[in-house]
């Protein structure tokens, strides 16, 4: 593994493809190459990939996802740091050195799928009727999407079919909810923000939906 990502040779044609405030020919020569993440070797099986941001994270899952044999390495769990971090416009930044700290708390939250479709089964549990049920699983991932993001999370990764999509979408919306709270909005949440994208969605598509209902 170690050899085939070694001889992975245009990775810095992909760093300049990503879009920074300042431009990448702009940064001073001695400050290249720039790294956009590493890795950590922890075991005979298992590396972490760390990356400082979601943007870094999406680009990283695309790069490799052409470039390497998911049987020999596949993403499984991606841990989240919920959080912007920055500093005074006077003050130089001081990243960690790694975040690998924050992960070896006891307060991450670790989501599965399975947890999410146990939790499910037991609204459903609890209704006869279909429209019931789906009335209730509606109300529940409701309530769900209205509890702030825990500041340190992992959750279960899966980049087969649309998951690469998903996993982009559901990045993005993380980003914009710890945005909010670098904000100053320290109670938005997701419920908030999927309001806001039903509020600003145009008249024809939420005809097109409400025909699909």
């Amino acid at each position: 593994m170690i050899r085939a990502i070694a001889g992975i040779g245009c990775m810095r044609k992909k760093r300049k493809k990503i879009r920074f405030q300042q431009s990448y020919n702009k940064i001073p020569k001695q400050d290249r190459p720039l790294p956009l993440a590493y890795f950590q070797f922890i075991s005979d099986n298992l590396m972490i990939l760390e990356a400082r941001s979601f943007q870094r994270v999406i680009e990283a899952v695309k790069f490799f996802n052409t470039r390497l044999n998911w049987r020999a390495a596949e993403p499984v769990r991606l841990g989240i740091v919920n959080k912007l971090f920055g500093c005074s416009p006077d003050e130089t930044p001081q990243p960690p050195n790694s975040f690998a700290e924050f992960f070896d708390q006891e307060d991450v939250v670790v989501y599965t799928p399975e947890e999410l479709e146990e939790e499910i089964e037991e609204v459903i549990a609890q209704y006869e009727t279909e429209e019931e049920k789906d009335k209730a699983v509606r109300a529940y991932m409701e309530e769900k999407s209205k509890q702030p993001l825990p500041e340190i999370e992992e959750i279960a990764v899966s980049l087969h079919e649309e998951g690469l999509s998903i996993l982009e979408i559901a990045l993005r919306m993380k980003h914009i909810e710890a945005w909010e709270h670098w904000q100053g909005n320290k109670y938005f949440t997701q419920y908030d923000l999927i309001q806001s994208m039903i509020e600003n969605m145009p008249d024809d598509q939420e005809e097109s939906e409400d025909n699909l209902a």
